[in-house]
Protein backbone atom coordinates (compact mmCIF):
# COMPACT_ATOMS: atom_id res chain seq x y z
CA UNK A 1 0.00 0.00 0.00
CA UNK A 2 2.74 2.53 0.85
CA UNK A 3 4.70 1.44 -2.11
CA UNK A 4 1.85 2.26 -4.16
CA UNK A 5 1.09 5.65 -2.91
CA UNK A 6 4.47 6.33 -2.89
CA UNK A 7 4.61 5.39 -6.98
CA UNK A 8 2.10 7.27 -7.09
CA UNK A 9 3.05 10.81 -6.02
CA UNK A 10 6.36 9.89 -7.99
CA UNK A 11 4.23 10.03 -11.00
CA UNK A 12 2.40 12.82 -9.96
CA UNK A 13 5.60 14.61 -9.66
CA UNK A 14 7.13 13.79 -13.35
CA UNK A 15 3.52 14.78 -14.67
CA UNK A 16 2.98 17.86 -13.14
CA UNK A 17 6.29 18.87 -14.23
CA UNK A 18 5.95 18.13 -17.62
CA UNK A 19 2.60 19.61 -17.79
CA UNK A 20 4.15 23.17 -16.30
CA UNK A 21 6.82 22.64 -19.12
CA UNK A 22 4.49 22.18 -21.80
CA UNK A 23 2.30 24.51 -20.84
CA UNK A 24 5.10 26.71 -21.06
CA UNK A 25 6.76 25.73 -24.28
CA UNK A 26 3.04 26.09 -25.57
CA UNK A 27 2.90 29.73 -24.85
CA UNK A 28 6.28 30.33 -26.17
CA UNK A 29 5.56 28.82 -29.22
CA UNK A 30 1.94 30.98 -29.54
CA UNK A 31 3.42 34.14 -28.85
CA UNK A 32 6.54 33.10 -31.70
CA UNK A 33 3.47 32.29 -34.05
CA UNK A 34 1.45 35.27 -33.46
CA UNK A 35 4.53 37.59 -34.09
CA UNK A 36 5.70 35.57 -36.99
CA UNK A 37 1.77 36.23 -38.57
CA UNK A 38 2.21 39.80 -37.58
CA UNK A 39 5.16 40.18 -39.88
CA UNK A 40 3.77 38.04 -42.75
CA UNK A 41 1.04 40.31 -42.84
CA UNK A 42 2.75 43.29 -42.96
CA UNK A 43 5.28 42.04 -45.63
CA UNK A 44 2.05 41.07 -47.32
CA UNK A 45 1.15 44.13 -47.98
CA UNK A 46 4.50 45.10 -49.75
CA UNK A 47 4.17 41.83 -51.61
CA UNK A 48 0.82 42.90 -52.71
CA UNK A 49 1.99 46.08 -54.26
CA UNK A 50 5.55 44.43 -55.62
CA UNK A 51 3.15 42.10 -57.71
CA UNK A 52 0.71 44.43 -58.86
CA UNK A 53 4.17 46.54 -60.25
CA UNK A 54 3.73 49.60 -58.00
CA UNK A 55 7.06 50.05 -57.01
CA UNK A 56 6.85 53.52 -56.23
CA UNK A 57 4.90 52.73 -53.41
CA UNK A 58 6.92 50.60 -51.64
CA UNK A 59 8.84 52.20 -48.88
CA UNK A 60 11.97 50.53 -49.62
CA UNK A 61 12.21 51.94 -53.05
CA UNK A 62 11.24 55.08 -51.84
CA UNK A 63 13.85 55.17 -49.14
CA UNK A 64 16.40 53.95 -51.41
CA UNK A 65 20.00 55.97 -51.29
CA UNK A 66 21.27 54.39 -53.99
CA UNK A 67 17.97 55.54 -56.49
CA UNK A 68 17.96 58.86 -54.48
CA UNK A 69 21.29 59.29 -55.58
CA UNK A 70 20.43 58.05 -59.46
CA UNK A 71 17.49 60.59 -59.49
CA UNK A 72 19.64 63.63 -58.42
CA UNK A 73 22.35 62.63 -61.36
CA UNK A 74 19.18 62.20 -63.69
CA UNK A 75 17.80 65.62 -62.79
CA UNK A 76 21.31 67.22 -63.56
CA UNK A 77 21.27 65.82 -66.93
CA UNK A 78 17.74 66.47 -67.74
CA UNK A 79 18.01 69.85 -67.30
CA UNK A 80 21.74 69.48 -69.31
CA UNK A 81 19.84 67.77 -72.01
CA UNK A 82 16.88 70.34 -71.68
CA UNK A 83 19.11 73.34 -72.56
CA UNK A 84 21.51 71.10 -74.99
CA UNK A 85 18.38 70.39 -77.12
CA UNK A 86 17.03 74.27 -76.91
CA UNK A 87 20.98 75.37 -78.07
CA UNK A 88 21.54 72.96 -80.70
CA UNK A 89 18.37 70.90 -81.51
CA UNK A 90 18.23 66.83 -80.85
CA UNK A 91 20.51 65.84 -83.48
CA UNK A 92 23.19 67.39 -82.07
CA UNK A 93 26.13 64.95 -80.57
CA UNK A 94 25.63 66.26 -76.94
CA UNK A 95 22.15 66.05 -77.22
CA UNK A 96 22.40 62.70 -77.95
CA UNK A 97 24.98 61.75 -75.36
CA UNK A 98 23.19 62.98 -72.88
CA UNK A 99 20.05 61.49 -73.74
CA UNK A 100 22.54 58.04 -73.63
CA UNK A 101 23.03 58.71 -70.60
CA UNK A 102 19.89 59.28 -69.37
CA UNK A 103 18.77 56.01 -70.31
CA UNK A 104 21.45 54.12 -68.77
CA UNK A 105 20.26 56.10 -65.39
CA UNK A 106 16.55 55.05 -66.23
CA UNK A 107 17.89 51.30 -66.84
CA UNK A 108 19.95 51.69 -63.49
CA UNK A 109 16.62 53.30 -61.61
CA UNK A 110 14.93 50.32 -63.07
CA UNK A 111 17.64 47.61 -61.97
CA UNK A 112 17.27 48.42 -58.65
CA UNK A 113 14.13 48.62 -58.12
CA UNK A 114 13.97 44.88 -59.40
CA UNK A 115 16.37 44.17 -56.58
CA UNK A 116 14.41 45.57 -54.35
CA UNK A 117 11.20 43.81 -55.41
CA UNK A 118 12.93 40.66 -55.61
CA UNK A 119 14.33 41.28 -52.29
CA UNK A 120 10.34 41.90 -50.74
CA UNK A 121 9.47 38.61 -52.29
CA UNK A 122 11.83 36.92 -50.47
CA UNK A 123 11.45 38.31 -47.21
CA UNK A 124 7.53 37.66 -48.31
CA UNK A 125 7.89 33.92 -48.72
CA UNK A 126 10.56 33.50 -46.07
CA UNK A 127 7.76 35.12 -43.65
CA UNK A 128 5.28 32.68 -44.83
CA UNK A 129 7.22 29.87 -44.32
CA UNK A 130 8.52 30.80 -40.88
CA UNK A 131 4.59 31.09 -39.99
CA UNK A 132 4.07 27.80 -41.29
CA UNK A 133 6.25 25.74 -39.40
CA UNK A 134 5.85 27.81 -36.12
CA UNK A 135 2.00 26.77 -36.88
CA UNK A 136 2.86 23.24 -37.24
CA UNK A 137 5.10 23.89 -33.77
CA UNK A 138 2.07 25.07 -32.54
CA UNK A 139 -0.28 22.48 -33.44
CA UNK A 140 2.33 19.87 -31.83
CA UNK A 141 2.99 21.97 -28.46
CA UNK A 142 -0.98 22.14 -28.66
CA UNK A 143 -1.08 18.06 -28.70
CA UNK A 144 1.45 17.81 -26.23
CA UNK A 145 -0.26 19.95 -23.78
CA UNK A 146 -3.59 18.27 -24.39
CA UNK A 147 -1.83 14.63 -23.59
CA UNK A 148 -0.25 15.63 -20.51
CA UNK A 149 -3.52 17.56 -19.13
CA UNK A 150 -5.31 14.38 -19.70
CA UNK A 151 -2.40 12.26 -18.02
CA UNK A 152 -3.03 15.13 -15.13
CA UNK A 153 -6.70 14.23 -15.42
CA UNK A 154 -6.01 10.24 -14.72
CA UNK A 155 -3.07 10.99 -12.11
CA UNK A 156 -5.91 12.63 -10.00
CA UNK A 157 -8.17 10.17 -10.11
CA UNK A 158 -5.76 7.65 -9.03
CA UNK A 159 -4.45 9.97 -6.38
CA UNK A 160 -7.92 10.07 -5.05
CA UNK A 161 -8.64 6.08 -5.40
CA UNK A 162 -4.98 5.93 -3.38
CA UNK A 163 -6.40 8.54 -0.81
CA UNK A 164 -9.86 6.48 -0.62
CA UNK A 165 -7.72 3.14 0.00
CA UNK A 166 -5.63 4.80 2.67
CA UNK A 167 -8.44 5.88 4.39
CA UNK A 168 -10.01 2.70 3.93
CA UNK A 169 -6.62 1.06 4.91
CA UNK A 170 -6.04 2.96 8.05
CA UNK A 171 -9.63 2.43 9.40
CA UNK A 172 -9.38 -1.19 9.08
CA UNK A 173 -6.20 -0.92 11.24
CA UNK A 174 -7.35 0.82 13.73
CA UNK A 175 -10.36 -1.84 14.07
CA UNK A 176 -7.82 -4.11 14.13
CA UNK A 177 -5.93 -2.68 16.61
CA UNK A 178 -9.29 -2.08 19.01
CA UNK A 179 -10.24 -5.60 18.37
CA UNK A 180 -6.89 -6.95 19.54
CA UNK A 181 -7.12 -4.44 23.13
CA UNK A 182 -10.69 -5.63 23.39
CA UNK A 183 -9.52 -9.54 23.66
CA UNK A 184 -6.15 -9.28 25.62
CA UNK A 185 -8.85 -7.28 28.01
CA UNK A 186 -11.35 -10.21 27.97
CA UNK A 187 -8.39 -13.00 28.80
CA UNK A 188 -6.36 -10.84 31.47
CA UNK A 189 -9.95 -10.60 33.42
CA UNK A 190 -9.48 -14.55 34.75
CA UNK A 191 -6.27 -14.82 36.70
CA UNK A 192 -5.24 -17.95 38.45
CA UNK A 193 -4.10 -16.19 42.09
CA UNK A 194 -2.74 -19.24 43.88
CA UNK A 195 -2.18 -22.72 42.60
CA UNK A 196 -4.25 -25.38 44.50
CA UNK A 197 -2.24 -27.94 46.84
CA UNK A 198 -3.45 -31.40 47.94
CA UNK A 199 -3.53 -31.57 52.02
CA UNK A 200 -1.11 -34.06 53.27
CA UNK A 201 -0.88 -35.60 56.97
CA UNK A 202 -4.25 -35.59 57.40
CA UNK A 203 -6.75 -39.17 57.54
CA UNK A 204 -10.06 -39.30 56.58
CA UNK A 205 -12.66 -41.20 58.42
CA UNK A 206 -15.30 -43.17 56.76
CA UNK A 207 -18.52 -42.20 58.12
CA UNK A 208 -18.72 -45.63 59.89
CA UNK A 209 -16.10 -44.62 62.37
CA UNK A 210 -17.53 -41.15 62.47
CA UNK A 211 -21.07 -42.60 63.78
CA UNK A 212 -18.90 -44.27 66.53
Amino acid sequence: MRASRMNVRTKSGRSTRRTILARKSWRTSTSNWTDAQTDRINKDAVYQLAQAKNYDAIAAVRESVVIQDILKQESLLSAQYTDAVNQYGPKYPKVIRLQEQLKDLDQLIAREKNNIVNQVEAQYHGSRQRELLLQQALDQQKTETNRMAEKLVQYNILKREADTNKQLYDGMLQKLKEAGITAGLRSSNIRVVDPALIPTGLRVRTRRETSC
